[in-house]
């Protein structure tokens, strides 16, 4: 979702949910956390004109990483000012 620029999302993970593959289960649920988390970092941005640029001269945001950690569930929400997102395209 995007609400003047600022992008916001939301990601809920819980246990039972299906596969995605036995390393994605070994890493995420066989750790057990419980509490709330704050992370913040720098995100490439875009500016008002012109292309996006990486590197030396380019323009970052801060992003803000917001958690709650649970037994058997796990969510976020990710704030970020005018993020630059690029697509993959993989080839079969």
């Amino acid at each position: 979702m995007t609400i003047l620029g600022l992008r916001i999302n939301f990601v809920f993970r819980h246990k039972f949910e299906k596969d995605r593959g036995k390393i994605d289960k070994i890493l995420y649920w066989r750790q057990y956390n419980l509490g709330i988390w704050f992370k913040s970092y720098k995100t490439v941005s875009k500016p008002k004109d012109g292309p996006a640029v990486i590197g030396k001269n380019g323009t970052t945001s801060r992003s803000f990483l917001f958690g709650v950690d649970l037994l058997i569930c796990k969510f976020w929400i990710n704030i970020c000012h005018r993020p630059y997102t690029f697509q993959i395209n993989e080839k079969d």
